[in-house]
């Protein structure tokens, strides 16, 4: 074998571990998990017509909370279950609507289907 032909194939050996490296490492980061959405949550007195951090909530006050989950990533993040503790709340109020969550009694929890939360483009 000349030596000619010796660099070659060690040049091809090189080029196939490289495109090998490549190929695993963009995969291995695909497979990575993905940046948790920034949750955040809002409450708001219907009956007043204020943020309900306005103004102490009265017996059969109505209060709306609103709870939004962020992606902060370029990903879709897939099957997200988010889950809201409500326990400070049950027992001075009843839930009228849990818009789509299901309660969770033994956690004292609203829990939503896994919801895909769109990236921030």
């Amino acid at each position: 074998m000349s030596k000619r032909t010796f660099i070659g194939l060690i040049s091809i050996l090189l080029i196939l571990g490289f495109v090998v490296w490549a190929v695993s490492r963009k995969s291995n980061s695909d497979q990575q998990a993905a940046t948790p959405p920034l949750l955040s949550v809002s409450a708001y007195n219907q009956t007043k017509n204020v943020p309900a951090t306005a103004a102490a909530a009265a017996p059969n006050d109505v209060v709306t909370f609103t709870l939004t989950a962020e992606n902060q990533s370029e990903k879709i993040i897939q099957g997200f279950i988010i889950e809201a503790n409500i326990s400070q709340v049950t027992d001075k109020s009843t839930l009228i609507d849990a818009g789509g969550a299901n309660y969770n009694s033994a956690t004292n929890s609203l829990v939503w289907t896994p919801l895909d939360i769109a990236s921030r483009d």
